[in-house]
């Protein structure tokens, strides 16, 4: 099975996260180093912040971070999907859209968890009820804690979120 570590651009692994890493443009990318006029830097430091409802278990976001990445790379390493090369890529017309595209949005399965085990699915199932019952909570007026993972109520309007 292919792995992401054996890409040779620009990637982004769970270990990564909570850290800074320097980045140099490649030499025959698009805009890479040595053209002539270029305006980008030589180099670029990219920091992959921990979300905030993981701040204090970066650890753990990592570890979920992997699980969901192995999960998905079985999942095509199963369904014996391969990988376009750089030049198939360059090939591409940039203006064409997959088949499930050009008609619109295909509302079919979702991706990131068409490869999710039972557990997790039902782990999403439970978070989304319980993201529910506090967000008809607060509509009633009430303080409700939110749990771990809700983004808008606690950034949007201060909503208390489960640590």
């Amino acid at each position: 099975m292919r792995r992401p570590e054996s890409y040779r651009g620009q990637l982004s692994l769970p270990e990564d996260v909570g850290f800074s890493t320097s980045h140099r443009p490649p030499r025959d990318g698009l805009f890479g180093r040595g053209h002539e006029g270029s305006a980008l830097p030589t180099s670029a430091v990219l920091t992959l912040a921990v979300p905030p409802q993981f701040a204090s278990c970066a650890k753990r976001f990592r570890q979920l971070f992997r699980r969901a990445l192995n999960a998905t790379l079985v999942g095509l390493h199963e369904r014996s999907v391969s990988y376009a090369g750089r030049n198939a890529v360059l090939r591409l017309d940039p203006f064409s859209a997959p088949a499930s595209a050009q008609g619109g949005p295909s509302f079919g399965l979702v991706p990131a968890l068409t490869n999710a085990s039972k557990e997790d699915r039902a782990d999403l199932r439970a978070w989304r009820q319980a993201v529910r019952q506090a967000f008809y909570a607060w509509q009633k007026g009430k303080d409700p804690v939110f749990p771990v993972g809700t983004f808008l109520m606690p950034h949007r309007y201060k909503a208390r979120v489960a640590t």
